[in-house]
């Protein structure tokens, strides 16, 4: 008795070791506006940047000139897997390098850096102006709420997912549990 005891702790012991298990991978930086290496022709006030997994609210970005300044920013806004840097003021022309020091949900640290210039023309005041931003306001309202409801939908599939995953391993491990006990039921 002892024995079979002993086979079905071992049995049982492996198929927890081979059952599917959840694994996240850390994220990795996948792009930004301004793109590395860009030179933007127009007022850069915002900098996005963004991951191909989701990351943590602890995360830093800086934003340095050419000669190493730092750059003031407003705030840094993690919207995983997206970040959005508000700059105090629009970046003036030059060369500028933005650090990135992440937590990926993983809790693995992610860092890089990129850099980007800025050559705009001087802007001209005008009347429509006003109109204009409200107009570019509206659309990016509508297009980050568009957004929001795509991540929703992409986490929910992978939450879903891994759920099945875990079902299913769990399915099987008793289902062989249970046939190793009619196996050893029918030796006695």
């Amino acid at each position: 008795m002892k024995k079979k005891v002993v086979s079905l702790a071992l049995l049982v012991g492996l198929l927890i070791g081979v059952s599917p298990s959840v694994t996240y991978a850390h994220s990795h930086f996948e792009s930004s506006v301004p793109e590395e290496g860009q030179t933007v022709e127009e007022a850069v006030e915002t900098i996005e940047l963004s991951f191909d997994g989701g990351i943590e609210q602890a995360s830093e970005v800086q934003v340095f000139t050419a000669d190493g300044e730092e750059i003031e920013t407003t705030a840094v806004n993690v919207n995983s897997p997206n970040i959005e840097v508000e700059l105090s003021e629009p970046l003036a022309n030059g060369d500028y390098r933005v650090a990135y020091n992440v937590l990926s949900a993983d809790t693995h640290p992610v860092e890089g850096e990129f850099t980007f210039s800025v050559e705009a023309e001087e802007a001209i005041v005008e009347e429509d102006t006003e109109d204009e931003a409200t107009t570019e306001e509206e659309v990016t309202d509508t297009e980050e709420q568009d957004t929001n409801v795509a991540d929703e939908q992409q986490e929910d599939s992978e939450e879903s997912s891994n759920s099945i995953i875990w079902i299913i391993g769990a399915v099987l491990v008793v289902g062989v549990i249970l046939g190793a006990l009619a196996g050893f039921r029918r030796k006695r």
